[in-house]
């Protein structure tokens, strides 16, 4: 084997040394395809903490907002968030975070709104990429939705009220049980639901103007504002018999997804929001860990080059061939 054939297998050797590597480590080259989040296997993720440490164990991603800008009302303030992902081989977790110096978390005035955030999903029917935005006839979206006055009312109860308005007065009032006298309860509105339990909406939609409550509600979620920072967690079961549901499978390729985000106290509200361009969440067998440090986790890929591309190069040098004792 001449010197030149023996510096080309090196070379080769190296290459794929290297994209083993970066397989092992599940570290993805920049390219101009979707970003891709990856869902770590976890068996602790706890469903009431969304800063559980458990969380320092998973894979990142930093996704870039823009402003609504196809359908009025449009606009939309936040810039960033940051998404993270588990599974624990029946269960995806999705947490999303972002910086918001108010906790906009109660409509006790007209002019008070909520802070919210959603992902959107393509339906497991759905064979082509929907448009970003609510979808189309052709390509249904499934809506996960979460906003800070639904907790605050999923938790309310009647301590609470009379401890935050001291000075309210309720009386009687003879037609409480009269549809017609609660027109919006009647026709089954969110805001004005007196039962709600939970603080997030598995919800379906085809295009604008399309978006419903789903039949079932398989979603689970909540969010904790902590020192500027809300942090909110959606889980849910990887598969789901609902028509119109995302479905999500271990070692595929993945699911488009896209985030939208709502400032309260930017008067924020339908189409004023924030929203990413699609990214995918992709369940892999990999186990949650700590994630390293940038200089470590190349030490651990570049060493192991250098050292076989060394002593290959040594070896050329010296003239040893395979077979020569």
């Amino acid at each position: 084997m001449s010197g030149r054939t023996r510096r080309r297998a090196a070379v080769v050797a190296a290459v794929l040394l290297a994209a083993l590597a970066l397989q092992l480590l599940d570290v993805r080259l920049a390219a101009s395809q979707s970003a891709t989040l990856s869902a770590r296997l976890a068996q602790d993720v706890s469903t009431s903490d969304p800063w559980d440490a458990v969380w320092e164990r998973s894979s990142s991603l930093d996704l870039a907002l823009s402003a609504q800008l196809v359908v009025a009302p449009r606009g939309g303030t936040r810039e960033a968030l940051r998404a993270r992902a588990l599974h624990d081989g029946r269960r995806l977790f999705v947490l999303l975070e972002w910086r918001d110096a108010t906790e906009d978390a109660r409509i006790d005035g007209v002019t008070a709104y909520s802070d919210a955030a959603a992902l959107q999903f393509p339906a497991a029917s759905t064979a082509e990429t929907p448009p970003l935005c609510m979808g189309s006839p052709t390509a249904i979206v499934n809506i996960w939705q979460w906003k800070a006055v639904w907790q605050t009312d999923a938790q309310q109860d009647l301590a609470r009220i009379v401890t935050s308005k001291p000075r309210a007065w309720a009386d009687l009032y003879p037609y409480a049980g009269e549809p017609v006298f609660a027109p919006a309860r009647a026709l089954g509105n969110l805001v004005a639901r007196p039962d709600r339990v939970s603080p997030v909406e598995d919800l379906h939609a085809g295009q604008y103007g399309t978006l419903t409550t789903a039949k079932e509600q398989p979603l689970g979620g909540v969010g904790v504002w902590r020192a500027g920072t809300w942090r909110v967690l959606f889980w849910r079961d990887l598969a789901s018999g609902q028509d119109g549901d995302a479905s999500f499978g271990v070692g595929g390729a993945g699911v488009d997804a896209a985030a939208a985000l709502w400032d309260g106290s930017a008067a924020e509200r339908d189409g004023l929001k924030s929203v990413s361009q699609f990214f995918v969440i992709r369940p892999v067998t990999l186990p949650a860990t700590a994630e390293l440090p940038f200089w470590t986790a190349a030490l651990i890929v570049l060493l192991p080059m250098a050292v076989f591309v060394g002593g290959m190069t040594w070896l050329a040098r010296s003239g040893w061939t395979p077979g020569r004792a």
